[in-house]
């Protein structure tokens, strides 16, 4: 595993030398464009369209937009000098409670792995954020912009996650057709959905579930490999249901039926 970044962690005086780790992986099927004719990928090439040439990579710099169509052109040896004190330091800002902060404004999971001579109060720091169930909140510079971040504790290590800031997040207020709370459900709705949603909880164990798509793609690549027919499935007809209620009370009667002695267990087709 490859560090992406490397600095310190600012902890009070405490400065702990640190590494960031990704903490997840990209596992979704990837596709190329192939020329219909002869089945080679494509390539993509950098156009002017002003000068109606093809650029290489020499011919290219960043640009940033200030107006519309007119740009101020910004180098790597401009970032490099950006006065930002996050670019080789991570600044815990204060410390909150875990619950406070909405997972909508998560973004990316890092581990952070102390440097050497730093092993005692990385372990301090991670014991003491377990103990109180807090998190710190800090300013990290990452893959070309600041961050807001958390530093929490996952199992034996620290984990920084990137987020948004309040202002990337935009207001549900803008989305289109959601109803007011307000509408009137009845009393049976409300306890059937009720009796449905508490048979339907558990502890969550992400390793129950699979992605369905994936194995499904892995066994249609498999099989046109092979030069074999590719059988898609077919799909169980929906039950009609006239209203609210019944749909409620109808899935609530087939969870129950599954979960009855004989019926198989409700996560048995959670696998993949």
């Amino acid at each position: 595993m490859h560090s992406i970044w490397a600095g310190t962690l600012g902890f009070g005086l405490v400065s702990i030398p640190v590494r960031l780790y990704p903490a997840t992986e990209d596992r979704a099927p990837h596709f190329r464009h192939l020329h219909r004719d002869c089945g080679t990928p494509m390539k993509y090439l950098k156009w002017c369209p002003r000068c109606d040439r093809k650029l290489e990579p020499e011919d290219v710099i960043r640009g940033y937009q200030y107006q519309r169509g007119r740009f101020v052109p910004v180098s790597d040896e401009d970032l490099r000098h950006l006065p930002l004190p996050t670019a080789r330091r991570i600044d815990i800002l204060q410390f909150v409670p875990l619950r406070e902060v909405d997972p909508i404004y998560y973004h990316k999971p890092y581990f952070i792995a102390p440097g050497q001579g730093g092993e005692r109060a990385y372990v301090l720091l991670l014991r003491v954020l377990r103990d109180l169930s807090v998190g710190a909140l800090a300013k990290v510079a990452l893959r070309a912009r600041e961050w807001l971040a958390t530093i929490r504790p996952y199992r034996r290590v620290l984990v920084l996650e990137t987020m948004q800031f309040a202002d990337e997040v935009r207001s549900p207020d803008a989305v289109p057709g959601v109803p007011d709370e307000d509408i009137a459900v009845t009393g049976p709705e409300m306890e059937t959905a009720r009796m449905l949603v508490e048979a339907l909880c558990g502890s969550f164990r992400p390793e129950q579930y699979r992605s369905e798509y994936r194995r499904a793609l892995d066994e249609l690549v498999r099989r046109k490999v092979e030069g074999r027919e590719f059988v898609q499935p077919e799909e169980a007809p929906p039950v009609a249901v006239p209203d609210l209620l019944e749909a409620l009370q109808v899935s609530l009667a087939q969870l129950q039926r599954k979960e009855a002695p004989g019926g198989g267990s409700k996560d048995s087709s959670q696998g993949g």
